[in-house]
């Protein structure tokens, strides 16, 4: 256990932030599903998904660039889906 005044802080701090990036990455991940499950559903529309994705996309930069998930894979995230919703419409 921390012994120094700044370590104790500095644990508490690290709680909270671990706490608010494992809701990011869980929204990213579901806004991800929901994409995916509206591509298979019988009545989706390009236009709806396009906007679906641009949503992803920005969402999925900015965690990038928060350093949540690496840069990288946010990247082929975002290539992934575009693959995917161009192959439907």
């Amino acid at each position: 256990m921390a012994n120094h005044k700044s370590t104790k802080k500095r644990l508490r701090r690290d709680t909270k932030v671990r706490a608010d990036n494992k809701s990011k990455l869980r929204r990213l991940k579901t806004l991800v599903k929901g994409l995916k499950s509206y591509l298979h559903a019988k009545e989706s529309n390009a236009e709806v998904a396009k906007s679906m994705l641009v949503n992803i996309q920005a969402y999925a930069d900015k965690c990038g660039s928060k350093g949540i998930v690496h840069h990288g894979n946010s990247s082929r995230l975002i290539g992934r889906l575009h693959k995917q919703v161009n192959s439907v419409y």
